[in-house]
């Protein structure tokens, strides 16, 4: 896959191309973070989306409202999704459990079996096994293949450590990875 950056030798935008724009357009385009956390963001996202002012989201696969998530993506085709990895909690009060075995990812849990809060993420960092992060990031892709959407790439956020087969991710399956964001379609 080609970069997204103005071609240095041409006099346009190579994005702007691939987009279907004029050379001189100025675009602005919005992605809606955070879908499933909670039914007001999701509903929130998806009337963005119907209104055309988002054009892509993010899901966030252990939390609570994904399910209904992904009910609405399957009624918004053409909104472009990417699988927002996460594997702390960063809503106080509200706890999340991981996607995997808690089993196969103890040091990403505290001892409830949820994940970590938001507020404790530097001693996490310290804590976490790199091959656990990856077993959950697996698991959480994998619950959005089984759903059949595979228009999904991958987003990820917060703090960087775990990032040396982050593409091996969406390459796993013969996929195509880019940066921080991979396609997950075969």
């Amino acid at each position: 896959m080609q970069p997204l950056a103005p071609d240095p030798g041409g006099s346009g935008s190579r994005s702007n191309a691939l987009l279907g724009y004029p050379d001189d357009a100025r675009l602005l385009m919005v992605n809606a973070d955070d879908l499933g956390l909670c039914e007001s963001v999701n509903r929130g996202v998806m009337a963005a989306s119907g209104a055309a002012v988002v054009r892509s989201t993010s899901l966030m696969v252990p939390w609570p409202a994904a399910a209904a998530a992904i009910r609405m993506l399957r009624e918004a085709p053409d909104l472009d999704l990417g699988v927002h990895l996460w594997v702390v909690c960063e809503m106080p009060g509200l706890r999340v459990a991981p996607v995997a075995p808690v089993d196969a990812v103890r040091s990403l849990v505290d001892a409830s079996g949820v994940f970590h809060a938001m507020e404790h993420a530097d001693t996490f960092l310290e804590r976490a096994r790199e091959g656990e992060v990856e077993v959950e990031f697996r698991a959480q892709i994998e619950v959005v293949l089984a759903e059949g959407l595979t228009r999904a790439g991958l987003a990820t956020g917060g703090r960087r450590k775990a990032t040396g087969w982050r593409a091996g991710l969406a390459t796993g399956g013969g996929r195509p990875a880019t940066g921080w964001r991979a396609g997950l379609a075969p």
